[in-house]
């Protein structure tokens, strides 16, 4: 689960700055997690992802402190194979008409904008989690265990058989 915020206002008591953002998923299937290199635009795993989120108008309230807020992640299904899921975001620029007086953003829809408020691709961010990965021992481990092993099987044998002591 990721958070975003909507940036701050320049005037306090006032509406932020507005900012739409479009939420994409990719479910990586399989044993193997997401690696740091998964997360590089052009990546063929960030290029497969399917949009989550449509659209999302962000914008701080100061009247609401939760509002400019995007929780990706919840009511999302995972499918029961997902060794990881890589999201990406892209945020661009509102470009409608704010409110004079609080610089509140004068949109239609906050999730379904009209051509014209949508201005600028502002960047994009991506990110991972993995799910249920189990750690794989490295073979210096296995032979410290079974070097172990060996050792307690042959203090138990000592103990009972006085004539090894």
């Amino acid at each position: 689960m990721a958070q975003i915020n909507a940036p701050a206002p320049e005037i306090e008591g006032q509406f932020g700055e507005a900012i739409w953002v479009k939420v994409f998923t990719t479910e990586l299937i399989g044993k193997e997690p997401a690696k740091l290199e998964d997360l590089i635009g052009g990546n063929p795993k960030v290029e497969q992802a399917e949009v989550e989120t449509e659209w999302q108008l962000l914008q701080t309230d100061p009247g609401n402190p939760n509002a400019g807020q995007l929780e990706s992640g919840y009511g999302v299904p995972v499918g029961p194979n997902a060794a990881s899921i890589l999201r990406r975001y892209e945020f661009y620029k509102y470009a409608g008409d704010y409110d004079p007086d609080n610089n509140e953003a004068l949109v239609g829809s906050d999730s379904n904008p009209a051509d014209f408020e949508i201005g600028t691709y502002l960047g994009a961010q991506n990110g991972a989690a993995n799910f249920n990965v189990a750690a794989i021992p490295e073979p210096e481990t296995y032979a410290m265990m079974l070097a172990g092993l060996g050792l307690v099987i042959s203090i138990a044998r000592r103990r009972n058989n006085p004539r090894l002591l």
